[in-house]
């Protein structure tokens, strides 16, 4: 399937790697549906293409890659929502942010993931020991948009 993304243009996606978010992401409940695009440079960041609206994705992490120590409760429910009947059969990702030049992620909405039925969820946590921008690296200064896998216009949400 062909789709349009502000981030690369048109692109060629499988609708079997769709995720779907019955319940969209916290500020785009109308997307339901994204297409997960590798970086080939073997990054730790995935992008998140809203199949429906070329100017909606994220760039999304393993938020253990950055912060090894990151863990919350998964409720039952939220886990029937997706699917799963156990922790274990989920990845979980967070939604990376660019602030100035700090690029940081939100530890309190992370995404809850079952690739067996490609249903995702976004969580709200009440942790506070966690933030919805948690700084987790400067970004080098002077870099090029083909360095900075960010890009120019990275068009974060």
């Amino acid at each position: 399937m062909r789709i349009e993304t502000q981030r690369h243009g048109y692109i060629e996606v499988d609708p079997n790697e769709f995720l779907t978010f019955e319940e969209g992401i916290i500020g785009f409940s109308q997307c339901k549906q994204y297409a997960p695009i590798g970086n080939s440079q073997r990054s730790p960041f995935i992008y998140l293409q809203a199949i429906t609206r070329p100017d909606v994705g994220f760039v999304v992490t393993d938020p253990l890659i950055f912060v090894p120590d990151y863990t919350f409760k998964l409720e039952l429910s939220d886990l029937e929502e997706i699917g799963a009947r156990s922790a274990a059969e989920v990845n979980i990702l967070t939604i990376m942010n660019k602030v100035e030049d700090i690029l940081t992620t939100n530890l309190m909405g992370p995404l809850i993931i079952n690739p067996s039925s490609r249903l995702a969820k976004q969580l709200v946590l009440s942790i506070s020991k966690y933030n919805t921008r948690h700084p987790i690296m400067q970004v080098p200064k002077g870099q090029s948009p083909e360095e900075n896998p960010w890009g120019r216009n990275a068009g974060l949400n």
